[in-house]
């Protein structure tokens, strides 16, 4: 059995908990209840490993079968259990300055979500003890067994490591080049990995891509639909490279996660300043000579972000330091960028000669990747491939769930054979048929509902739409899941029911016009949307979007909730823009300045609408009149005394910039920033005499220059040929071509430099 000093330890650490959080039971009144539930929980743990303490090794071994659990078992739950407590007690650690102690006083540091976990978890091992000493249920415990071991397995991961590794390194230069870290994403990720789960692959392809000597480059590609449970293996895949022998010290590792629900996520800049940094935290002195460089030639360096060659150049770099690198990348498929991404990576392939890639996606393997003449291994998985997991999967859930492990045998049996025989290998419908059987009161209606299992997994998302009866309700629905199927990034709860309460038609929004509770949205939602932080919501998994946008959902029964890019994303487009033109927001743009954190809290949607609304003009690719007509509208507003909703759109998106040369830039400016280029081709076409290489925005400069810089080629074709001028300065006496070469945009720079030339030349012959 474990021994008394773990024991101990484990003591410790509960006392050490429950003082933690005691000291905040004075001062923290809205948390009373959780502060209860926590406390409540450790006392019991408490009072039992002070039972377990009180006998020898000599008694416990007889009251703990040997068939059941060994000495070395029980331990690892009390190492286990010790490990997530102290996290616990680190969280809710004060700090000794004095305002940091001032903000805990007034918050209490754990979200609701983030209580049921550790109570649960807690729960968990007080059971799992429990029943060691009690019952002779030996497949009840085995599955509680194997919980409280993932527990442990979620604390000591790569995203603790490898966040506190962030920090000690040089932070500001890491950060430059990394806006977006993959740890958090890996940590919910790997979060439903059930162990015993995924060891296919883990000891076949991927032993085969780290162990593999006779080989330089490799690429090995997992393709399978969505729903099958290629993140949650993507994670395994990363904990077990972590864990290698000499990962961090002969061998590099860097790992990524794209989401289609989150657009920063998707940039190849972000992805590959990523992977660098991470890369860097191994060997900061990677960093030194770059940083150098780049200051040399960038005096301000941190006012630029690096460009794709410079981060590819990074990791080049970064491989002279290693025998070899494993570079992960999950979901490239759900990046609107898949193909630089794929470039990116076979220029990469190109340039070393020691890189292994783990690449997952819902496709086939990419011609790019075929064509780069770099050994591939592509392993598809199928019902076959995945079966024994999704049997364990629905052991484990039977086993483990209150409401089902208490059914008889030959039930259990019925729910495996059918959920299995229906599966088809997606682990996804799994999760969704196990809870609707949960949620059945007896075994009777158990019975009933298995007899009407869905045939698959779209057939599992349309039963749950199928069952909001209300019309009023189902509209709520349908607008929540366009807005999170479409959204740049996860929307906080109150954003969301902002968005789905406003209308277009709306000149305001007040209490009367929003959700009286804005949580009825994750109710009507369950299911298909994570709920799992509400300043973050999304959709619950990609194969929501897949289903939503499919044209199986087209001819179903419930077609209503039907979704079309291009259609929903003008609308959210429209919907931004009605939002920024309200009455209330145009008049408050004077003042704006003062007052436009006050507005952020009083009107929820308006940083994301300020943001947004171009990117999804963008994404929708085919404005029509209509639309360019209220586009110009929004802009006219300009000319109002205050400036209206144009002058305040801009506060919303700078913040606390100077201001004062809002209303004198043109739209056109704006317009080439973000992209528009219809927007851009109508305004040319409104007003054919306007001086097209006027300065605008903060830096004085002109649309084209404003375009290249942002790396939007369509855009600054439509200028060139308008007659925009390549060669024109702004205030830093910088060109449109010194900007597309500074930041690694050679097609834009080729093209700028072609229409040099002509100007040069027509110039030669014009003075000939």
């Amino acid at each position: 059995m474990a021994d008394p000093v773990s024991i101990s330890g484990l003591l410790i650490a509960i006392a050490q908990a429950i003082a933690a959080i005691r000291s905040y039971g004075s001062t923290v009144k809205d948390a009373k209840d959780d502060i209860k539930s926590l406390s409540e929980e450790l006392f019991a743990l408490k009072g039992l490993l002070e039972h377990l303490s009180a006998h020898n090794s000599e008694e416990l071994s007889d009251i703990i079968r040997p068939r059941q659990y060994d000495k070395q078992q029980l331990a690892s739950v009390i190492e286990s259990a010790t490990s997530f407590i102290t996290h616990l007690s680190r969280k809710l650690e004060r700090p000794q300055d004095r305002t940091g102690r001032i903000a805990q006083t007034l918050k209490w540091p754990l979200k609701k979500d983030e209580v049921d976990k550790h109570i649960d978890r807690l729960s968990r091992v007080k059971s799992w003890l429990t029943l060691v000493l009690m019952t002779d249920n030996f497949e009840l415990t085995k599955d509680l067994y194997a919980e409280v071991q993932a527990l442990s397995t979620a604390l000591r991961s790569s995203e603790s490591l490898q966040r506190e590794r962030f920090h000690l390194t040089d932070g500001k230069l890491l950060r430059y080049y990394s806006p977006v870290m993959p740890f958090e994403r890996h940590n919910q990720a790997l979060e439903a990995h059930l162990p015993g789960t995924g060891d296919w692959f883990v000891q076949g392809p991927l032993k085969d891509l780290i162990n593999y000597a006779s080989l330089d480059n490799m690429v090995l590609w997992l393709n399978g639909r969505s729903g099958m449970g290629k993140s949650t293996l993507f994670s395994l895949a990363v904990e077990c490279t972590c864990s290698s022998p000499g990962i961090d010290k002969e061998f590099g590792f860097a790992y990524f996660y794209c989401s289609f629900d989150d657009a920063s996520t998707q940039k190849p800049r972000n992805l590959l300043g990523s992977i660098a940094a991470q890369l860097a935290q191994i060997h900061p002195e990677i960093l030194d000579e770059l940083e150098f460089d780049l200051k040399r030639r960038r005096p301000n360096l941190y006012n630029t972000e690096p460009t794709i060659q410079e981060l590819e150049a990074v990791i080049v770099r970064a491989s002279s330091y290693f025998q070899r690198i494993f570079l992960f990348i999950d979901a490239v498929n759900e990046s609107q960028y898949s193909d630089d991404i794929l470039l990116s990576i076979c220029t990469l392939l190109n340039s070393s000669t020691n890189l292994r890639f783990l690449l997952t996606s819902v496709s086939d393997v990419s011609d790019l990747i075929q064509s780069s003449g770099v050994h591939t291994m592509e392993v598809y998985m199928d019902s076959r491939i995945v079966g024994q997991d999704i049997e364990m999967v629905i052991d484990a859930r039977l086993a483990g769930d209150r409401n089902l492990r208490g059914l008889r045998p030959q039930l259990k049996k019925e729910i495996r054979e059918v959920v299995k025989s229906r599966a088809d290998g997606m682990f996804r419908y799994v999760q969704l048929t196990l809870d609707q059987l949960s949620s059945c009161r007896t075994g009777r209606s158990i019975r009933s509902e298995l007899d009407a299992v869905p045939t698959n997994l779209n057939a599992a998302y349309a039963g749950m739409l199928s069952r909001i009866v209300l019309s009023a309700d189902r509209e709520l629905v349908k607008e929540t899941l366009m807005w999170l199927s479409f959204a740049m990034r996860p929307l906080s709860l109150f954003e969301l029911s902002e968005a789905v309460a406003f209308a277009e038609s709306d000149s305001d929004i007040d209490a009367d016009s929003r959700l009286h509770q804005p949580a009825v949205l994750v109710e009507l939602c369950q299911g298909l949307i994570n709920n799992r932080d509400l300043d973050g919501l999304s959709l619950a998994h990609a194969s929501v979007k897949s289903f939503l946008t499919s044209h199986w959902i087209a001819n179903s029964s419930v077609s209503e909730f039907a979704l079309d890019t291009v259609i929903d994303h003008k609308a959210i487009m429209r919907k931004c823009l009605a939002y920024l033109s309200m009455q209330p927001l145009a008049t408050a743009a004077l003042k704006a300045a003062d007052n436009i954190w006050t507005l952020f809290s009083e009107y929820p949607l308006l940083r994301y609408a300020a943001h947004n609304w171009a990117h999804h003009a963008t994404a929708c690719s085919s404005l029509d009149g209509e639309d360019h007509a209220r586009i110009f509208g929004f802009f006219d507003t300009r000319h109002e005394s205050n400036g209206g909703s144009y002058r305040m759109w801009l506060q919303a998106l700078l913040q606390n910039c100077d201001l004062s040369f809002a209303c004198e830039t043109h739209p056109l400016y704006y317009s080439a920033s973000f992209g528009l280029t219809t927007v851009v081709r109508a305004i040319l076409k409104a007003q054919p005499d306007i001086k097209i290489d006027q300065s605008g925005g903060r830096r004085g400069s002109s649309a084209l220059i404003v375009a290249s810089y942002r790396g939007h080629y369509d855009t600054v074709r439509v200028l060139l040929e308008a007659g925009a001028n390549p060669e024109y300065e702004d205030e830093d006496s910088t060109t449109a071509i010194d900007w597309a070469k500074c930041r690694g945009f050679q097609d834009i720079e080729q093209l700028l430099r072609t229409y040099q030339k002509a100007r040069q030349a027509s110039r030669s012959a014009t003075f000939a």
